[in-house]
């Protein structure tokens, strides 16, 4: 995707990532899937790495949504277990991060808990079983409709996991990106559920998707829906916590002055995230 949009302008391709370039024509691209996770094939995004900067950065431009994807589940029979996981958790953030909002359209919503329900059910059958065809095509059509914009059609999304992921695996590559989001995702929910503009949204995901017995106490329900997807992700071998990745508590303020470009920026979230609130959200990935 970023050799069909900087080909023709001979412009570096970093440059369309930082933003300080605009592509205006591309050439036309087509996909064959071989492994069910970024939703790639039918999304409009290009994340690329400056291994100079340390720096991790995505963009948006439909010039490289590709114009067809061949996709035969058997070709992702043989991704590993590691990387079968990884991908899993990463169709799920791309639906969970565009679920989990201060606004509402029913059915871009009712996509999004369907799609987080077939992941959860098909992604341990193909964990556990790699040649089982009905859950590989199941995650492989969950990871183009995840990121395609289906499920954030007519309410505003953010990206927030994804850019606090980009700074941990921007400054250490072997981190895969599905297990960086597996660490950030259990952080940030349990330091935003409580709040009331997305806490319907836990509740949901508590009710309809982890059968949390519903009780009095909204605030405890809705965390115990955020620890059964964590537990999930363990199921699947994945890390919750940078001691999993051997990542040091000495990288908390990097990490946090990285995403906040030295406190002079904010992340985008229906509450903006300073480099205070992104330190102690860092935090939560490291203490049990």
């Amino acid at each position: 995707k970023s050799i069909s949009v900087s080909y023709q302008s001979g412009n570096d391709p970093w440059e369309y990532n930082i933003h300080k370039k605009v592509a205006k024509k591309s050439i036309p691209i087509g996909v064959i899937l071989t492994i069910s996770a970024a939703g790639s094939e039918m999304s409009n995004s290009c994340v690329i790495s400056s291994l100079e900067t340390n720096d991790k950065q995505g963009f948006n431009n439909d010039l490289m949504r590709p114009l067809f994807a061949i996709m035969n589940a058997e070709l992702t029979y043989s991704v590993n277990k590691y990387q079968t996981a990884c991908g899993i958790v990463d169709i799920l953030m791309h639906t969970l991060e565009r679920f989990i909002t201060d606004d509402d359209l029913m059915v871009s919503s009712e996509f999004a808990i369907g799609i987080i329900k077939t992941v959860i059910k098909n992604g341990l059958i193909a964990y556990n079983e790699p040649d089982n065809y009905i859950a590989r095509k199941n995650l492989m059509l969950a990871s183009s409709f995840s990121h395609n914009g289906l499920t954030s059609m007519g309410h505003t999304f953010y990206f927030r996991c994804h850019k606090f992921e980009h700074v941990i695996s921007g400054f250490y590559d072997h981190v895969s990106h599905g297990a960086g989001l597996a660490i950030c995702w259990p952080a940030y929910a349990k330091y935003v559920y409580k709040d009331e503009a997305v806490l319907p949204r836990f509740l949901r995901l508590a009710y309809e998707v982890f059968d949390v017995e519903k009780t009095d106490n909204k605030l405890v329900d809705a965390y115990r829906g955020i620890l059964r997807l964590e537990a999930f992700f363990k199921r699947l071998g994945m890390p919750t916590r940078m001691q999993d990745l051997n990542i040091g508590i000495e990288n908390l303020e990097r990490f946090a002055l990285k995403l906040t470009n030295d406190k002079k920026t904010k992340v985008v979230d229906y509450i903006a995230i300073d480099y205070n609130r992104a330190l102690e959200i860092f935090k939560l990935m490291w203490v049990e």
